[in-house]
């Protein structure tokens, strides 16, 4: 009687088991709704915070990890974005990412072609080149960029001539020449032999005095020297560069004492000092004996292009010299 209560329990138990089995329905999978390519890639929004420009953002992780990419960003903004240099606080920007080679590469060639981030009150109602808008290309103005401006390396758009500037000669040492029409056409000849025609240069003329305070004041040495140059960026600039590259400071009597240490024709040793302040300011330097060597190269290979120019720049000694 026992067994029987026994396997009709385990029976019921057993029943009841494979019923409930039974009655587990595995719920059916809820399609989900298509979505946009862009609004899946993680980042497909930015809001602008203060501080921020179509560079930044492009090089951050959230934008396209690639400063040089920010017309993308531009370009998928035009309906809210007038100026690239102009972003409001608070702004939410597109960001895709999902761009084919040949668009990232447009992209790259128009950043390099375009002036550098500058920040800006109110947007440009011309913008200084041509941009995207919509598949179709915004007007240029051909106005000449104001001197100071930095542009970054490029050509224009459309087959538009580019500005020309002329290099800044300043200052005047008492009793020696300052034939400046001579050194402006050396800097020009210098300039497009290293690449940056459209570079903007200064050039000071300084005596002892001078040269040894800024000796003193910027490279902490109590002396004074033949060049001093003042680059106005870090980094070397690309080919092409149309900003403002940076200043010389060239010591007409220390060049005059020192006459003949490189080349015995006072002319030609004072073209040479240009030349060796301009290779600085483009980025070549001798801190190693690899960099002095190729510095030394260049030197050898741009430095005849300024013949035309040596006679006239003998004048840079003192005034009534037999040079």
């Amino acid at each position: 009687m026992k067994k029987t209560a026994l396997f009709l329990i385990a029976g019921a138990a057993l029943a009841a088991g494979c019923a409930s089995q039974k009655a587990v329905v595995k719920p059916e999978a809820t399609p989900t709704p298509a979505t946009n390519a862009a609004d899946e890639t993680p980042g497909a929004h930015y809001v602008v915070r203060k501080g921020d420009s179509l560079w930044k953002i492009a090089a951050s992780k959230d934008g396209l990890n690639d400063p040089f990419a920010w017309p993308l960003i531009f370009r998928a903004n035009r309906d809210q974005i007038q100026d690239p240099d102009f972003i409001d606080v608070r702004q939410d920007l597109s960001i895709q990412k999902n761009y084919s080679k040949d668009d990232i590469a447009d992209a790259v060639k128009k950043a390099e072609e375009t002036a550098p981030y500058e920040p800006r009150k109110q947007p440009r109602k011309v913008l200084p080149i041509q941009y995207y808008t919509q598949g179709r290309v915004a007007p240029t103005s051909t106005a000449p960029r104001r001197s100071g401006s930095s542009p970054r390396p490029g050509k224009p758009w459309a087959g538009e001539e580019p500005a020309h500037f002329e290099p800044s000669v300043l200052g005047r040492v008492r009793g020696h020449g300052a034939p400046r029409a001579a050194l402006r056409g050396l800097i020009k000849v210098y300039l497009k032999g290293l690449g940056l025609a459209q570079a903007e240069v200064s050039v000071r003329l300084v005596g002892h005095v001078a040269c040894r305070r800024l000796n003193r004041r910027w490279r902490g040495l109590d002396r004074s020297t033949d060049v001093l140059s003042f680059p106005a960026m870090d980094a070397r600039p690309m080919r092409g560069y149309r900003g403002y590259l940076g200043d010389l400071a060239l010591c007409l009597p220390y060049a005059w004492e020192k006459r003949g240490r490189f080349i015995p024709d006072f002319g030609a040793e004072c073209a040479f000092l240009t030349l060796h302040g301009l290779l600085h300011l483009s980025g070549r330097h001798h801190d190693s004996p690899a960099q002095e060597r190729f510095l030394w190269r260049q030197s050898r290979r741009l430095h005849p292009l300024g013949r035309p120019y040596f006679t006239a720049l003998r004048s840079l000694g003192p005034l009534g010299a037999n040079v």
